[in-house]
């Protein structure tokens, strides 16, 4: 019995001969990519947020506790790293120095 969970549903299902286990495998494998999907669909959802940060006045930035290269060089990682979370640990590293 393979049970798939994703956000939406909880598929069951009994494996039984050759179909069943490929039927198994075919149901496992659409489960991956869909939350593969959605994991990149909040990750673009993510940047395109922080994307709003660049371009802002320079006065914001020192608000911020970061310099406006710190969140140019973020908006610049690849989308799987978070640019929020890396401008977060530069900020904490800044806010030590001071």
């Amino acid at each position: 019995m393979t049970i798939i969970s994703s956000d939406r549903e909880i598929i069951e299902f009994r494996s039984s001969g050759i179909i069943g286990i490929a039927f198994d495998r075919l149901l496992k494998a659409t489960a991956a990519l869909i939350d593969a999907h959605c994991v990149r669909r909040q990750q673009k959802i993510d940047r395109k947020a922080f994307m709003n940060l660049v371009g802002k006045d320079e006065w914001i930035y020192n608000d911020m506790g970061v310099h406006r290269g710190d969140v140019e060089w973020a908006a610049t990682l690849p989308l799987n790293i978070n640019a929020a979370k890396e401008l977060e640990k530069i900020r904490g590293r800044n806010t030590r120095l001071r």
